[in-house]
């Protein structure tokens, strides 16, 4: 009896070491992964599915639509708006307050109806802070009118504008809602004898009612307290309109990266971003075989020897328990 249980469990020791060896659980790569995807944040790709649209309507003379909805921060939202049937002069107006109460005026304008033809009207808005959204719509109009409203959830904001190759070679990311006279100052390192990419550009509308023009002034102070000026009253009155340059440092270290913004607006969202240099060392496969790896979550595994485990202790119970029967059937004989 001794003999076959020994056997039975030299029998299993082997069949676990043959599946370890034929699918290996790279346990090392699971958690770097996982890591990995909380330092570079990663954009969400799951879209809401709750944004409006649909056709609204507006009563003469003065009617308001408010709509209250969850935005994610860093994202560009896309607000359509289209008439849907003809209409005298009709104005409507935009605005957006944030999870902190802040107001943006971002659209104003007639809503034309000509001959038929619909003409429509998109106004993307980039967000600098996750939370609950109000969208106000207010229209002044001498008869009723039917209005096509639809938000769109876009990709995270500047990552369209930025080759694919460099993402993850981003060292700083930040959307700020600044106003008049607002400074910001950010810490990054930078290597020697490497270019980093900088990029900036303002993510959200702006009424025409309102004054667009926005200065910039930018430097960059290096580890042994030398100031490099970048821009000086650089305006950035288009949307999307992304503006970049190349720098290079001659002392590693931390650099203090500096803005200053000048805006005749109540509020506005700029976006900033740093790309560290990019390995452009490509390595040619080589013609030898290589090894097959398997990775198998360790949850599968721990369930199949799991399974195993019990069909083996099962085998072990029915062998011990005839065992004892025969043992005692051949007792009672003698």
């Amino acid at each position: 009896m001794k003999g076959k249980i020994k056997y039975l469990l030299i029998y299993f020791m082997l069949i676990t070491l043959f599946l370890q060896i034929l699918f290996p659980i790279d346990y090392k790569e699971l958690y770097f992964n996982r890591d990995k995807n909380i330092v570079k944040e990663e954009p969400i790709n799951i879209k809401q599915s709750n944004l409006p649209d649909d056709i609204y309507t507006f009563m003469a003379p003065n009617d308001t639509l408010s709509l209250m909805l969850y935005f994610h921060d860093c994202i560009m939202y896309y607000i359509d708006i289209e008439v849907m049937v003809p209409n005298l002069v009709s104005i409507m107006k935009i605005q957006v307050w944030d999870p902190e109460s802040q107001q943006y005026n971002i659209f104003e304008n007639e809503l034309d109806y000509y001959s038929g033809s619909h003409k429509s009207y998109k106004i993307p808005f980039g967000t600098a802070l996750s939370g609950l959204y109000i969208i106000n719509f207010s229209v002044e109009t001498p008869t009723n009118i039917n209005v096509l409203i639809k938000i769109e959830e876009g990709s995270k904001i500047l990552f369209d504008k930025i080759p694919s190759q460099k993402i993850d070679n981003i060292v700083f990311y930040n959307v700020s809602r600044v106003y008049n006279e607002t400074y910001i100052e950010h810490s990054v390192f930078i290597d020697k004898s490497s270019a980093y990419e900088f990029y900036i550009g303002r993510v959200s509308s702006i009424s025409k009612e309102e004054n667009n023009l926005i200065k910039l002034n930018y430097n960059i102070t290096d580890s042994n307290n030398v100031n490099f000026e970048i821009y000086t009253n650089l305006t950035m009155t288009v949307i999307g309109d992304l503006h970049s340059f190349n720098f290079s440092t001659a002392v590693a270290g931390v650099h203090k990266v500096r803005l200053r913004i000048e805006c005749y607006t109540s509020n506005v969202n700029i976006a900033h971003a740093i790309i560290g240099p990019v390995n452009e060392t490509h390595h040619e496969p080589s013609n030898e075989t290589r090894g097959f790896t398997f990775s198998v979550p360790i949850e599968y595994t721990l369930g199949f020897f799991t399974f195993i485990g019990s069909i083996t202790l099962s085998v072990l119970i029915a062998v011990f328990y005839h065992q004892k029967k025969r043992k005692s059937q051949f007792e009672l004989k003698f």
